[in-house]
């Protein structure tokens, strides 16, 4: 957030390129799964869950110890924890949980509004916001691989056997 450049490694160091004096902090047990920048600091995923990390001087602010996955981290901070997607305030308390089974490789995408759209294990993509399931339609059939928000609303559907597709999410 403050334009330098995170460098982490999966041993859980962080550095912080760009900024004079940086030095290599431990932030996470190992392994480092995952790192992302949000709004105003940084969330770190590894083996002790998920915190939120200051970019200004490297310290932890929170941290949640049930966190598998961050979902997203803007517009609305959403993570995979337990048998849902939670979403938190900005100090790391639970806020919404909407009951949901999500695998670590499940492909979600974070829309404008704060919702999100996911596939369930049918092949219904969905829309979820912190109130829950706000609308179905049926994907194209295949291997979904990821997908990502576009302009105009539209999600990018990427297939295993190579398609691209543009989709408009459920309402």
């Amino acid at each position: 957030p403050e334009g330098g450049v995170a460098i982490a490694s999966v041993s859980g160091n962080l550095r912080f390129a760009g900024q004079p004096g940086s030095s290599t902090r431990t932030v996470s047990d190992p392994p480092l799964l995952g790192l992302e920048a949000g709004r105003d600091g940084l969330f770190v995923l590894g083996a002790a869950g998920l915190s939120r990390v200051d970019a200004a001087d490297g310290e932890e602010r929170w941290s949640r110890s049930a966190v598998t996955r961050l979902a997203c981290s803007s517009p609305a901070l959403v993570a995979v924890e337990g048998q849902g997607l939670r979403w938190l305030s900005a100090e790391g308390e639970p806020r919404a949980l909407v009951p949901l089974a999500l695998g670590p490789q499940r492909a979600i995408a974070c829309l404008d509004d704060g919702s999100l759209v996911l596939p369930d294990e049918s092949g219904v993509l969905l829309r979820v916001d912190a109130s829950g399931v706000r609308g179905r339609v049926q994907l194209p059939p295949g291997r979904l691989l990821s997908l990502d928000p576009a302009r105009g609303g539209l999600v990018i559907a990427t297939y295993r056997d190579g398609r691209v597709l543009a989709l408009r999410p459920p309402r």
